[in-house]
């Protein structure tokens, strides 16, 4: 009963990084569409699945800590692909080496050729 309980709630935590991670991939050349994806819930989420793994492998409580484990990598390789798109930016695009991006009063975005010395 305490494993089918355990897996039970890492398969509905599980679920809650589907949306993100579909976001991610759906929106991976898109880094501004990924503003709504928050790196602070996904940090609380892996400390959260390193803490109960802990708890489970003091406790020798299989059922709990390998559930945790997994769950603890697939949350941190979401965060490291998260990174990794919002650090890609697109050459020639706003705010990337060449070009830098504003935006005017009337929320239209305009691109400005960076002056070279």
């Amino acid at each position: 009963m305490t494993a089918a309980l355990a897996w039970s709630t890492f398969l509905i935590a599980f679920w809650t990084l589907v949306p993100q991670t579909l976001s991610i991939h759906r929106y991976r050349h898109e880094p501004e569409a990924l503003r709504g994806v928050s790196m602070l819930s996904l940090s609380v989420i892996v400390v959260d699945y390193i803490g109960w793994s802990a708890y489970g492998i003091l406790t020798a409580a299989w059922a709990l800590w390998i559930p945790s484990v997994i769950g603890a990598v697939l949350t941190f390789v979401t965060i490291v692909l998260l990174l990794h798109v919002r650090s890609r930016r697109p050459s020639g695009a706003p705010g990337g080496p060449s070009h830098r991006g504003v935006v005017t009063p009337t929320g239209t975005a305009q691109t400005l050729q960076e002056e070279r010395p």
